[in-house]
């Protein structure tokens, strides 16, 4: 009994999935058509031009209720204000308590990205090893 029910929701499961990448690769499909278009416009304009000589934007995921920067204003703003070094998952609290939204896992996953960034860049100070990592500015 137990095998036949796992395989309905395993069946159910695979065909969302299936539904959600036939979607997808029709999104796809209509957006690779955009771009022969506009390709075939820029070679009108300028003969010379070789469209696959431009480089595609990566387009910036924003965070309803968060503007453009002010996540990493407010995780700057936490670490001034805490005693000691922060985990991630407490910097995202206190994040949320100032921004007055709910603790989310994006959010969660947004400060954990935020602050790896900031690390690399040289913004912030990682103290410790893997799973008691805590970030702090850098003295």
């Amino acid at each position: 009994m137990g095998d036949i029910i796992l395989l309905q929701n395993m069946t159910r499961k695979r065909a969302y999935l299936k539904g959600e990448i036939d979607a997808r690769e029709r999104q796809l499909g209509l957006l690779w058509d955009d771009l022969e278009t506009v390709d075939r416009m820029i070679c009108l304009v300028n003969a010379g031009t070789d469209p696959n000589a431009i480089k595609g934007i990566r387009p910036h995921m924003t965070m309803p209720g968060f503007r453009q920067g002010e996540l990493t204003r407010l995780i700057f703003s936490v670490l001034r204000q805490a005693n000691a070094p922060l985990l991630v998952h407490e910097i995202a609290e206190r994040v949320a308590a100032r921004k007055d939204v709910e603790i989310s896992s994006d959010l969660r996953t947004r400060v954990r990205g935020c602050v790896g960034r900031l690390t690399r860049e040289g913004r912030l100070q990682k103290i410790g090893k893997p799973r008691t990592v805590r970030w702090t500015l850098p003295k």
